[in-house]
């Protein structure tokens, strides 16, 4: 090699050397990178698979709980149906879930277990036979365990305690791992923040409550001022909806923001919110809880909305929500129902919700009761205990409605509602009641 080659080696050498050298870093910060973008993405996914897995094993905790206080025997296979889809939804989220996480397999085994039988049991309703002791100690017994689970499940959740670490070829990171308790007990099985009824219930193509003409922004302004109680508003935006509207933003005396909605058609309130005073929290006792439902009339009655009556409350963040649902004739609408947040200290109206109302309420013939509360009690299970009854007006199809007995039931220390078709004396709904420490719920 001639000393000139020597010498353009030697200077080229180092800068090949650092080329490379660089090349190896950008490389490994991209791989790096993309590895790190691969664990964020599955972690992701396996933090999804759990927030649906518990709301799957809710729901089929829930039909089980239903299914054993039924006396329909069309809803006895429909809530069958609901068990089977149910835990092979729970079967199909675990599957996205690294079995290494957690004792899966036998959680797996139980859901699928429940689903199998469930399967089981709807073949032999429909062929006639109905549930035997032993059919209903076992949906006791699964019952039970799916509580628990269901419960463990979310308390975990809450806890930010749900191992969601991408499992490496070099072993997994470090998380805590989800203990499913009694896994023994599956053995035993054989092959296998609502807030109120109706609350949240389908919304009809069209608004049937909303009346009168279109009005302008400057008109639905004023009214907006006037709901609030202040001039401190202006136009922030125009919705094109299901309930076109006028959006107006405001600020408060001792600088709250408030939000309100009017409805272009005949100029409705729609919704309106703003913040709590404080953030008192708890139950409040029996005499508060009454001061914040006749407060919440009294104030739908003033603007407009009469015979309105609370049904369920919650309490949370400083606001008491009461539901309202309209009183015709001394049977509630369920369909016709209004939201008011009050708060906990001034008792003042904060929050105001009339969507379910300005779809639904309109001018109604109530059916007629061929079946009294007397014979409808017949179509209640005798393991439950009747607390109260009255008349409703529910909910059928986002078309149709039907006119029910409902009854408030006890089954141990569980509250059921149940409400019997007045006309045909069959069973149509059934929701159980869950006490919080919130309030209410109704699921």
């Amino acid at each position: 090699m001639s000393v000139t080659a020597k010498r353009i080696l030697v200077i080229a050498l180092p800068a090949v050397l650092a080329i490379a050298l660089a090349a190896a870093i950008i490389y490994g910060v991209s791989a790096n990178s993309a590895a790190q973008s691969y664990k964020t993405t599955a972690e992701a996914m396996y933090n999804r698979a759990y927030l649906e897995l518990a709301e799957n094993l809710s729901d089929l905790e829930v039909s089980l709980s239903k299914l054993l206080i039924t006396n329909s025997h069309s809803r006895t296979v429909l809530l069958l149906d609901d068990i089977w889809r149910y835990s092979g939804a729970c079967a199909s989220l675990l599957s996205q879930i690294p079995a290494s996480h957690t004792d899966s397999s036998e959680l797996n085994g139980f859901v699928i277990r429940v689903g199998d039988y469930s399967r089981s049991l709807a073949k032999s309703v429909l062929g006639g036979r109905p549930f035997s002791e032993d059919d209903l100690g076992q949906l006791n017994s699964m019952y039970a365990q799916c509580s628990a689970l269901s419960e463990e499940i979310q308390r975990r959740i809450a806890q930010g305690d749900t191992p969601v670490e991408v499992v490496t070829a070099d072993g997994y990171y470090e998380s805590s791992q989800l203990q499913f308790k009694g896994a023994d007990e599956y053995d035993k099985f054989p092959s296998l923040i609502y807030d109120g009824p109706f609350s949240e219930s389908v919304l009809k193509a069209q608004p049937e409550g909303l009346t009168g003409d279109d009005i302008d922004a400057d008109a639905a302004l004023e009214i907006a001022r006037e709901f609030a109680g202040t001039d401190s508003l202006e136009l922030a935006s125009e919705s094109n909806g299901a309930i076109p509207s006028y959006d107006f933003t405001g600020e408060l005396s001792d600088g709250r923001t408030l939000d309100i909605s009017v409805s272009v058609r005949g100029g409705h309130v729609v919704w309106m919110r703003t913040q709590p005073s404080s953030a008192v929290e708890g139950i409040p006792d029996e005499e508060l809880q009454l001061s914040y439902e006749d407060s919440g009339r009294e104030f739908l009655s003033a603007h407009g909305y009469a015979n309105m009556e609370p049904t369920y409350g919650q309490y949370a963040d400083g606001a008491a929500l009461i539901n309202y649902a309209w009183s015709l004739d001394g049977v509630m609408v369920y369909n016709d129902l209004i939201k008011v947040w009050l708060d906990r200290v001034t008792n003042e109206v904060i929050g105001f919700d009339a969507r379910n109302y300005l779809f639904s309420h309109h001018v109604r013939e109530l059916p007629e009761q061929t079946v009294d509360e007397a014979e409808a009690r017949l179509a209640i299970s005798a393991d439950l205990e009747v607390v109260a009854s009255r008349l409703a007006l529910i909910p059928i199809t986002p078309q149709t409605e039907a006119l029910c007995h409902e009854f408030t039931c006890r089954h141990g220390d569980v509250d059921y509602i149940v409400y019997v078709d007045a006309q045909t004396g069959e069973e149509a709904e059934i929701f159980k009641i869950v006490h919080t420490q919130y309030g209410t719920l109704v699921v």
